[in-house]
C-alpha cells in the first residue's frame, strides 16, 4: 500500500517537474505576482479573471498555473500591503502594519 503511493507520488512529480509543466507554472506566478500588487485584487480574484488564460492549455499545465497564479497573487498582495500600507485583502491585515513599519527602519 504504501509502495504504490510513493511510486504515484514518484510519477506526479515527475510529470509536474516536466519542463513545459514548470514554465506553465513560472508564467502563473509572474502573473499572478503583477495582478495581486494591485490593491484591492486577492487571490480568489485573480484566478477569476485568468481563468480564461487556461482554456486552451492541457489540463496538468493549466491546473499548475492556476496554482502559480494563486501564489503569486498572495506573493503580489503582500507587497502591496507591505509598501503602500494598505491592507490590499483580509490576511494581509497583520501585514502592512508591521511590514509598512520595518520596511520605514532605518539603519543605525
Amino acid at each position: 500500500m504504501i509502495s504504490t503511493a510513493l511510486t504515484d507520488l514518484w510519477y506526479g512529480f515527475g510529470v509536474a517537474l516536466e519542463p513545459h509543466n514548470v514554465m506553465w507554472c513560472f508564467i502563473g506566478v509572474f502573473v499572478g505576482n503583477m495582478v495581486g500588487v494591485l490593491p484591492g485584487m486577492g487571490p480568489l480574484a485573480t484566478i477569476s479573471i485568468l481563468l480564461p488564460l487556461t482554456f486552451g492549455i492541457k489540463p496538468v499545465g493549466a491546473i499548475l498555473m492556476l496554482a502559480g497564479v494563486f501564489y503569486g497573487s498572495q506573493y503580489g498582495g503582500a507587497i502591496c500591503s507591505i509598501l503602500l500600507n494598505l491592507p490590499c485583502h483580509p490576511p494581509h491585515a497583520g501585514r502592512f502594519g508591521l511590514g509598512h513599519g520595518l520596511r520605514c527602519r532605518r539603519a543605525l
